[in-house]
């Protein structure tokens, strides 16, 4: 490893030209990829193939050419104005008219249409179109703007929601917030570094290299989307990982860079900074690439995408930090410390030597209470994990600006809670015809009043509304034939089963009255599916499937949490066997991974308090919505872990160096933590600041990772690598060290150059066997 290192080096020194243009060539091509990155990745990827919700949306789009992805509703409001006046009346149909010109709309129906009194609000104020669109998903999306242009009206509200146009809406808003977070996360992170490094010149590095990854790494994304589909949320991911990480190798680099010139030349200093730093920074990136890896075996696309994003970030990362940041420093040299800021900033001079010495061994002098101290704080911060609650991914992620927002808020004040978001109920029989048997008619009327009798009910659709008060000799008497000789009831009818096709599908709709996420509607979304032949038994002939949207949460939830365990070990034991391979101990590994495992759980419960609780929430620009996100656990999980991992081995690899130069456990330790907490606190302070700049965007999945990040790295670089880690180092001893003989000759000790000296001291305890 040693002898790559070296040629690095010595390649970026002699080629540093060469090295920094042909990155530029690279950024410039990518340049014109990242433009298109944002047009080409999707909102979707909540759909799992296989899963009930996914069928039962099959048969609906199939059988009743009815498809919840490619239904956009017109919903218009007047507060002075009723839905039976002439001008609400005029405002409706001139809509409807621009509307079915439309090359994207295949179908318009309103009120005025099809009759069905439950599309007006109980005060007579409120209406909406159902639009049925066709094309592409890219195609629908698109088409939203100029659709919601067509329906503009000057007499009454009009808005256009359904997912078209949250999916454009959410599009839209993770743009904004992109270009708004880098504008203000540049200059931030900007005076933070000059203010750790105290040169102009030093400061500009990380942020040439952060601007290197993030635009590349968004290249490469694009490219992928071109091959297979991609989250939209996968932009945000890249750019704030990708920045923060980018700036975490140079904080790495520059600093040993600069200590090494100390008493070396520009050659050997970088020669012996791509032995240590880059060596630290190549198995950090490794670490997390491998860690995310795991996650891309997730048959969910917005997981996976997340986590190829995050692939992608760390070898971009790790890649410029081995070819192009040596470069640099080979070119800046000794200039790199020009422009120096601390005679101009108070304070910014001084430096005391030896703090973090001092602080080390306070920390191991009293190495029990630290660590009791440590755990009761991460322990109480912990202790919200326990009432964790997760949420499906709805339309309220978005920011109360959007237009879908407001309609979802208007929908739910004039209709009820899950007036957009009902559970449906398929009902499809065997054989052409066989939907109008008695029993199976004599079925869906008992579903029909078991669902109206439900508290958690407010109102039900199906072939049993065309009267109001229907009765099971109507239910038998029921058919294809009775539809014919009612035109009204055909009307109605033909929207909730097959008439036109085989006659073997219809549909129920229950509206309950509280939103489609609550656990009363999904506790109802699941008695349905255990128990509708019971409640029904004229069903029993028939298949029955339930869907909806608190279905597709439900599965949504249930394909990500079942196999996570697994998939966690997986990260775990990636981890474990890369650190093992990293310091040649059986103990680190495992002390770092229990020490990760901690700090993340913290950071949960603060999550927990913030997210699910909602205090201070209006700090942070949003309205709790009692639960965390879904999919935000698994994936802070995976990233964290990455990240602490990143420090870890920063740390733990300048102890290591000093512990091979023979000096004791004790000694190691102090001075590694006195040549990298510095750093890795600065590190931790523009993580925090990149982090935390995504936690004030509008989109709420990607605020609840950039608060969960924050709140992480915050915890990270002050409780767990700073007296969590020396505390428990001066514990272990030697036992830190510690190999079986066994593994000691089956596991490669990986050359770290002229980092030891002749002479090894023993490293593992006597009789450790």
């Amino acid at each position: 490893m040693s002898t790559l290192y070296s040629f690095l080096a010595r390649a970026a020194s002699r080629y540093r030209w060469w090295f920094v243009g042909v990155w530029l060539v690279v950024l410039a091509i990518s340049a014109v990829g990242a433009r298109g990155a944002e047009h080409s990745l999707k909102v979707g990827g909540f759909s799992i193939p296989g899963t009930e919700f996914n069928t039962s949306s099959e048969i609906i789009a199939r059988d009743l050419d009815f498809s919840t992805d490619k239904v956009n509703l017109a919903v218009f409001h007047s507060e002075t104005l009723f839905v039976t006046d002439k001008p609400f009346y005029d405002a409706v149909q001139r809509a409807r008219t621009n509307l079915s010109t439309d090359p994207n709309v295949s179908k318009v129906e309103c009120f005025y249409d099809v009759g069905i009194p439950d599309w007006v609000s109980p005060n007579n104020h409120t209406t909406y179109c159902q639009i049925t669109l066709k094309g592409t998903e890219q195609e629908m999306e698109e088409a939203t703007p100029r659709l919601r242009d067509q329906i503009r009206s000057n007499d009454v509200e009009v808005s256009l929601i359904g997912q078209p146009a949250t999916f454009y809406d959410t599009q839209k808003a993770s743009a904004e917030d992109l270009a708004r977070v880098e504008s203000i996360t540049f200059p931030i992170v900007f005076v933070l570094l000059v203010l750790v490094f105290g040169s102009l010149v030093a400061a500009f590095v990380p942020i040439v290299l952060g601007v290197v990854c993030v635009v590349v790494s968004l290249a490469v994304l694009y490219v992928i989307s071109q091959f297979t589909d991609l989250s939209i949320f996968a932009l945000n991911t890249a750019s704030m990982i990708g920045l923060g990480l980018a700036i975490d190798f140079s904080l790495m680099m520059v600093s040993r860079f600069r200590e090494e010139m100390e008493h070396s030349s520009v050659e050997e200093a970088l020669d012996r900074t791509m032995q240590t730093a880059g060596r630290s920074i190549t198995f950090s990136g490794i670490t997390l690439m491998l860690t995310m890896s795991v996650l891309t075996l997730f048959p969910v696309m917005i997981i996976r995408s997340i986590a190829l994003s995050i692939v992608v970030v760390a070898a971009v990362a790790v890649l410029a930090a081995l070819l192009l940041l040596p470069a640099i420093l080979a070119l800046l040299n000794r200039r790199l410390n020009s422009l120096n800021m601390r005679r101009f900033i108070p304070g910014l001079n001084r430096r005391r030597e030896g703090a973090w010495r001092r602080w080390a061994y306070a920390v191991m002098a009293r190495p029990w209470t630290s660590i009791a101290i440590a755990l009761l704080i991460l322990g109480v911060l912990a202790l919200p994990v326990l009432q964790l609650e997760r949420t499906g991914a709805t339309v309220r992620v978005l920011p109360q600006s959007s237009e879908s927002r407001r309609a979802a808020d208007l929908m739910e004040r004039e209709f009820g809670p899950s007036e957009i978001t009902p559970i449906i109920v398929v009902v499809q029989a065997g054989a052409p015809g066989g939907l109008w048997q008695p029993e199976v008619m004599q079925g869906v009327y008992e579903l029909h009043t078991r669902m109206q009798g439900d508290p958690r009910v407010r109102r039900v659709q199906s072939l049993m509304s065309l009267v109001p008060n229907p009765s099971p000799e109507f239910a038998r008497s029921l058919s294809q034939a009775s539809l014919n000789n009612k035109p009204d009831w055909r009307r109605i009818a033909v929207r909730l089963a097959n008439l036109e096709g085989e006659n073997t599908t219809t549909a129920m709709l229950v509206y309950t009255r509280k939103t489609d996420t609550d656990k009363e509607t999904v506790g109802l979304m699941k008695e349905l599916r255990e128990s509708a032949t019971v409640w029904a038994p004229g069903l029993a002939s028939t298949r029955v499937l339930v869907g909806g949207s608190s279905a597709q949460h439900y599965d949504f939830d249930k394909v990500v949490y079942d196999p996570f365990p697994l998939l966690l070990s997986l990260s775990l034991l990636v981890t474990f066997v890369i650190l093992m391979l990293f310091f040649h101990s059986l103990i680190l590994p495992i002390k770092a991974i229990l020490l990760n495992i901690v700090s993340i759980l913290a950071s949960y419960g603060i999550l927990v308090l913030i997210f699910q609780y909602g205090y201070g929430d209006s700090l942070l620009g949003f309205e709790s919505l009692g639960a965390l996100i879904s999919y935000t656990p698994v994936l802070l999980f995976s990233i964290l872990f990455g990240l602490s991992t990143d420090y870890e081995v920063f740390l733990l690899t300048r102890v290591r160096e000093y512990y091979l130069q023979g000096k004791s456990n004790e000694e190691s330790v102090a001075l590694g933590l006195e040549h990298t907490a510095g750093i890795i606190t600065a590190a931790g302070l523009i993580m925090i600041a990149v982090f935390g700049s995504f936690a004030l965007t509008g989109v709420l999945v990607i605020k609840e990772l950039g608060f969960g990040l924050a709140v992480a790295v915050l915890i990270d670089t002050t409780l767990v690598r700073v007296v969590l880690v020396p505390a428990s180092m001066k514990l272990m001893g030697a036992w830190n060290w510690w190999m079986p003989k066994a593994l000691d000759r089956l596991v490669p000790e990986i050359d770290e150059g002229d980092t030891r000296p002749t002479s090894r001291p023993a490293a593992r305890p006597a009789g450790g066997d």
